[in-house]
């Protein structure tokens, strides 16, 4: 095999390898990127406001649920004073 031959095979050798690398640091990039995002939505979410925000939400939607189930089933929330 020739000087050349042997150097055009290295030369593609090194391509790939380098091509494979740079493919596998972008993954690793990206996947860090959205542990840290995901990361921050948690910290965001836990927050104290956050979290009574989110119990108040859950609790309007339980009331409303409930109230429509009794309206539904013809149950009646004022009290009947005759």
């Amino acid at each position: 095999m020739s000087h050349n031959a042997m150097r055009l095979i290295l030369f593609r050798i090194k391509k790939t390898d380098a091509d494979k690398l740079q493919n596998e640091y972008e993954k690793l990039v990206t996947g860090l990127q959205q542990a840290n995002e995901a990361r921050e939505d948690e910290d965001m979410l836990s927050s104290p406001g956050e979290l009574h925000l989110r119990e108040s939400m859950l609790s309007a939607q339980c009331c409303q649920r409930t109230c429509w189930t009794k309206r539904s089933q013809g149950i009646s929330e004022r009290p009947n004073i005759s």
